[in-house]
C-alpha cells in the first residue's frame, strides 16, 4: 500500500471516530429543550445571521440538502426556538432566524455546549487546534467540490 493511501486511511478512522464522539456529545439542553447534533448545528448557524438566512444558504454552510434544513428546522420551529420571516426584499425567498427569547439564551448554551466538547480535544494546546482547523478548511467537501 502507498504512503498517501495508508495516511488517508488514518484520516478516515480518526475523523469517523470524532464523528462518534461529536454526535453522542448532546448533553447540554437548549431551553429545556433535547436536540439533535444537527438541529445544534442549525441553531449555532443561525446565530451567525441575526438578520436571517435563507434555506439554501443555510443547507450548503452545514452541509445538509435543502430537504433536510426544511426537515429540522420544522422542529425548531415547533420547539418555539426559531421562525421563518419573508425577504423584504423578495417576498418569495423565506428567511430563518433565532426567535428573540432563543437568541438571548444562545450565548450560554453555546458556552456549555462547547465546554462539553473541550473533554475531546484535551490534548490539544490552542496552537494546535488553530493548525487543526486550517487543515481542515483545506479539506475538499461536497459544498466545496
Amino acid at each position: 500500500m502507498k504512503k498517501r493511501q495508508g495516511l488517508l486511511e488514518e484520516i478516515i478512522k480518526r475523523v469517523s471516530c470524532l464523528s462518534r464522539s461529536l454526535k453522542g456529545n448532546r448533553g447540554v439542553p437548549f431551553d429545556c429543550h433535547s436536540l439533535s447534533k444537527s438541529q445544534t448545528d442549525i441553531l449555532f448557524e443561525l446565530f451567525k445571521h441575526p438578520a436571517g438566512v435563507s434555506v439554501k444558504d443555510l443547507a450548503r454552510e452545514v452541509g445538509v440538502t435543502s430537504g433536510a434544513v426544511t426537515q429540522l428546522t420544522d422542529g425548531l420551529v415547533a420547539k418555539g426556538l426559531m421562525t421563518r420571516v419573508e425577504n423584504a426584499d423578495d417576498r418569495r425567498l423565506l428567511l430563518l432566524k433565532l426567535t428573540p427569547e432563543a437568541t438571548e439564551n444562545f450565548c450560554e448554551f453555546r458556552l456549555q455546549y462547547l465546554d462539553s466538547l473541550d473533554p475531546i480535544f484535551t490534548d490539544m494546546n490552542d496552537t494546535e487546534l488553530e493548525d487543526l482547523v486550517t487543515l481542515l478548511r483545506k479539506v475538499k467537501t461536497k459544498e466545496t467540490v
